[in-house]
C-alpha cells in the first residue's frame, strides 16, 4: 500500500475514500492511516490527505443525501435489499436520526454500515441540505482527522 500510495498519493486517497462512502466494500481507514504515517516521514502531506478525505467523504455523502431527498424512501429500500445487515442498519440510522437529529450525521462515519445510510435518511427525512452539510462536513473532519492522526502517530 505504501508503495501504491507514493505513486498515486493523494488522488488513490481521494478516490479510496469517496469509492468507500459511496457505499462499495473497499476499505478506507488502511489507506488514510498509511497516507498519515507516510506524512509524517514526508512522502505524501498529511494535511493533504486530510482535506482530500473529507472533500471526498462530503460529496459521497451529498450524493446519498440528493437521493434520499429525490427518491425518498426508496433508496433506502433498495439499501435494505442490498443485504440483511443493512436492513437493520436502515433501522438504526433512522432510530439514530430521530433520537439525536442531524448530530447523528457527525457520528456516521465512526459506526460501520452507518455512513451511507445516514445521508439518505437525512435527505428523505427533509433535513435541509445546508443544516445536513453543516453536521456532515462536522463528522468527515472528526473522522478523516482522527484516522489521518492515528496513521501520523503509528510512524512516530
Amino acid at each position: 500500500m505504501t508503495r501504491l500510495l507514493t505513486l498515486y498519493g493523494l488522488a488513490l486517497v481521494f478516490a479510496n475514500v469517496l469509492v468507500a462512502q459511496l457505499g462499495l466494500p473497499i476499505p478506507a481507514l488502511p489507506v488514510m492511516i498509511a497516507a498519515g504515517a507516510l506524512g509524517a516521514s514526508g512522502g505524501v502531506s498529511a494535511m493533504a490527505s486530510f482535506a482530500l478525505a473529507v472533500t471526498a467523504a462530503v460529496i459521497a455523502d451529498s450524493i446519498w443525501y440528493m437521493a434520499g431527498r429525490t427518491y425518498g424512501n426508496r433508496v433506502l429500500e433498495l439499501l435494505g435489499r442490498v443485504s440483511r445487515a443493512l436492513r437493520f442498519g436502515v433501522q438504526q440510522a433512522n432510530a439514530s436520526l430521530d433520537r439525536w437529529g442531524p448530530l447523528a450525521l457527525a457520528l456516521a462515519k465512526f459506526v460501520p454500515g452507518f455512513s451511507p445510510i445516514a445521508p439518505a435518511l437525512a435527505g428523505s427525512g427533509g433535513i435541509p441540505y445546508f443544516r445536513f452539510l453543516l453536521f456532515d462536513a462536522l463528522g468527515a473532519v472528526c473522522w478523516a482527522g482522527t484516522v489521518i492522526v492515528i496513521g501520523v502517530l503509528s510512524r512516530g
